[in-house]
């Protein structure tokens, strides 16, 4: 790890890396399908995470045969998200202060790269940060927050990494991405950025081959963010 190019930057994703929102996006989905007599099974979240709502929506119609169309079940879906994250206590995920106290120590900048729209990100930054005063605002303290609106095409095509990219001046291999779903890591890799996964309980390490190295949490990242693993 010596011999590569310095990170200048760490780029995270949201859910379930940055915080442990998943249960949360997962929940929203049970409750749309049970407004309409269904019932979702915790077997189906490994499925649904780090992938954008529409898609989850479109896999979710003809295995439930939902009358509405993915695009009409959306508003629904997210006003259920909304209010959720609103009300729900917003946790970080352990290590990750630990961790973007080490990159700003280290004079990297840091960005959030999320495949949620603008508005989810915005409620749960502003709740994590409320809860730790010390951090300051989420504003200043990421130099960039890409969000899923913003990309062309959502993970695992490369593009919102691509977008990250431009916003902090980065070539290739000089930011690290942190993810846990395999679309992500997916993503980051195609767009030139050495990415780790950090495996939560609903993904399976076996999906995350391409990865620069598969963890159980956060902080187990910080010899990799100094360029002194092995």
């Amino acid at each position: 790890m010596n011999d590569r190019i310095p990170f200048r930057a760490a780029l995270f994703d949201l859910d379930g890396l940055l915080v442990d929102t998943e249960p949360y996006q997962f929940r929203a989905f049970q409750t749309l399908l049970a407004r309409r007599g269904i019932h979702l099974p915790e077997s189906m979240m490994d499925t649904l995470l780090g992938y954008d709502e529409i898609t989850n929506l479109r896999q979710l119609k003809p295995r439930y045969n939902l009358a509405e169309e993915p695009e009409e079940l959306l508003e629904e879906r997210r006003q259920i998200y909304l209010e959720t994250i609103s009300r729900e206590p917003i946790q970080a995920m352990e290590g990750f202060w630990e961790v973007s106290e080490e990159a700003r120590r280290l004079g990297m900048k840091q960005a959030v790269v999320s495949g949620s729209p603008r508005v989810y990100i915005e409620v749960v930054l502003r709740r994590l940060f409320e809860s730790r005063p010390q951090a300051g605002d989420y504003l200043s303290h990421f130099s960039a927050i890409v969000c899923g609106e913003e990309a062309p095409r959502p993970k695992p095509a490369p593009d919102i990494y691509l977008l990250a990219r431009r916003r902090l001046g980065l070539a290739p291999q000089e930011g690290l991405a942190f993810e846990d779903s395999p679309a992500g890591v997916q993503s980051a890799v195609s767009a030139g950025l050495p990415c780790l996964a950090v495996v939560t309980r609903y993904a399976r390490p076996e999906n995350f081959s391409s990865a620069l190295a598969v963890l159980t949490s956060l902080r187990q990242s910080l010899p990799y963010l100094r360029g002194d693993a092995p």
